[in-house]
């Protein structure tokens, strides 16, 4: 235990030192938006580093330090010991960016006790991969990925029935391709090597997705918010791994180089979810891939990645699942019928459409040769999500619900951030205007004097129709109604998608869409919440 201690000690020592080099101010007591931050008029922007009462630190910026660190009382509560601040009036495209190479320095002196997701290896305190795997399978799982793999008995999950339709034209064109066999056994030996308990992490953990990029990749695996693993048709492709497992110094560089000549080593290329330290492992041929993929290093070195990135959160990029080929993968395994979408009729019909289409393209009997068309336009994407987005600022006099109702649409101010999203609803898909605030008012359970994240349910509607601006779509609303409050699992996003594959998702899906009624007691002992609003 002295010896936990003593780390934890150094930790904090090295830290400190770090803090002061670059000029952040004495540790001060931490007390949310009432920390002494200067005038407590005044609006300042900067840094700060907060220190957790178990030896873990969180790093952040913001273009108003005292109200984010209000965020972060109502968020961590007690958990917080201390901060240091450094005041700098900065943009804020110069504070993220002063921000990035912050937490990655931090990340190599603090491996594991940093609490940033974006930017760090690993984040303190975040396993979300528990509901597949205990942290006892995790830990043997790392001992002997390929062990443990061979002995999961897991099947294959059931999934909506659209996600089938929405590539079967691509995973069509990729099995015509010449070496798809072998493309196959680059994918199951990555899965099988580097995935944990890839049946039962399916969708929810990790993706693989066909034929983006105008086929300049014939697959790509996907965790978190990144690509692990990227495949072209011709076999040309790279890994993403742990670097200091596989390259941690000049002489591992040297044996690496001898035993995968062919190979470029890429460690400019950084991702939010890696951290620092990452390499990508660039194979000109796939007789150079498949190598790289039985060097019992480089297994290892994208093993400790993937689980690491697992654990931060679930994948972004389930949207883009293709089904068949983990079917290609694990043939022998059969996926149970497909469970029908949470979704409304319009939606309904749109998968039966594609339905139809790929059921033509493969034959009248289902069992003939069809050669795959050259020119494969993306299907559109038919798995449902419930989205929950924002009316217009109350200083605005744009985008009010009343506009909403009376332009039969929704509406947002141009905003690169969430555009790509207003792009992705889809005809059938439900949404709902809502509003997001803090109060300790009228709320019915015992606060005990915090204030508690509500949403107001104002409207609700389904998509109808998508004009491709990345600002707005247009709706069918529903009978007004009066607004409904929902408590304490919401999001600040303007746009905010749903899937119905979480369960805290469809608590809130069906309080949303179905009038259900929200179940206080359960979310006020939700482990994320338990300290402040649990029972005692």
């Amino acid at each position: 235990m002295s010896d936990i201690r003593d780390t934890f000690y150094a930790m904090g020592s090295d830290v400190d030192k770090w803090a002061t080099r670059y000029g952040f101010a004495k540790s001060i007591p931490f007390d949310g938006r009432r920390t002494k931050v200067g005038d407590p008029k005044a609006r300042y922007a900067g840094f700060y580093l907060l220190e957790f009462s178990n030896n873990e630190w969180y790093l952040g910026e913001s273009i108003n330090v005292r109200n984010r660190l209000g965020q972060h009382k109502l968020t961590y509560g007690d958990e917080v010991a201390s901060v240091r601040l450094l005041l700098q009036n900065l943009s804020k495209p110069a504070l993220r960016k002063r921000e990035k190479g912050f937490i990655h320095e931090l990340d190599g002196m603090v491996r594991g006790q940093l609490r940033n997701k974006a930017g760090a290896g690993i984040s303190a305190g975040s396993n979300e991969l528990v509901d597949f795997l205990d942290e006892a399978e995790q830990e043997l799982w790392l001992e002997d990925p390929k062990k443990f793999n061979a002995s999961d008995d897991a099947s294959l999950k059931a999934l909506l029935e659209g996600q089938e339709v929405k590539y079967r034209t691509a995973a069509t064109k990729f099995r015509a391709l010449p070496n798809s066999r072998a493309l196959t056994n680059v994918l199951r030996s990555f899965l099988e090597s580097c995935v944990p308990a890839p049946r039962r992490t399916e969708f929810q953990s990790w993706n693989v997705s066909c034929g983006t990029f105008d086929w300049r990749r014939a697959f790509c695996v996907s965790v978190g918010k990144m690509e692990v693993l990227a495949v072209g048709p011709d076999g040309r492709g790279f890994i993403v791994v742990r670097k200091s497992l596989v390259l941690p110094d000049q002489q591992a560089q040297r044996a690496f180089r001898k035993r995968h000549p062919g190979v470029q080593v890429d460690t400019k290329t950084l991702y939010e979810d890696s951290g620092p330290d990452v390499a990508r492992l660039r194979a000109t041929t796939i007789g150079d891939l498949e190598s790289l993929l039985d060097d019992p290093a480089v297994q290892r070195a994208a093993a400790r990645l993937v689980l690491d990135v697992m654990r931060k959160h679930p994948s972004v990029y389930s949207r883009y699942h293709c089904t068949q080929l983990v079917e290609d993968v694990y043939s022998g395994y059969q996926r149970p019928e497909a469970e029908a979408p949470l979704d409304t009729a319009e939606a309904k019909k749109l998968v039966t459409e594609l339905a139809d289409e790929a059921r033509t393209l493969e034959g009248e009997n289902g069992d003939d040769e069809v050669e795959a068309p050259q020119n494969i336009a993306m299907q559109p994407d038919d798995i449902p999500l419930f989205w929950f987005v924002n009316a217009g600022p109350k200083e605005s006099t744009r985008n009010t619900i009343a506009d909403f109702r009376q332009a039969d649409e929704w509406r947002m101010d141009p905003d690169e951030r969430y555009e790509t999203k207003v792009m992705d609803m889809l005809p059938g898909e439900r949404i709902a205007v809502r509003k997001r605030y803090n109060t300790k008012t009228n709320i019915p359970f015992d606060h005990r004097d915090h204030r508690v994240s509500c949403m107001d349910i104002l409207l609700t509607g389904t998509i109808v129709e998508n004009p491709g601006d990345g600002v707005s779509v247009k709706v069918e609303w529903d009978p007004p109604t009066a607004p409904r409050t929902w408590y304490l699992f919401t999001s600040q996003d303007t746009v905010w998608p749903l899937s119905p594959v979480h369960p805290w998702s469809r608590h809130l899906i069906d309080f949303t869409f179905h009038d259900a009624r929200q179940d206080l007691d359960y979310w006020r002992n939700v482990s994320y919440w338990r300290a402040r609003f649990g029972d005692n």
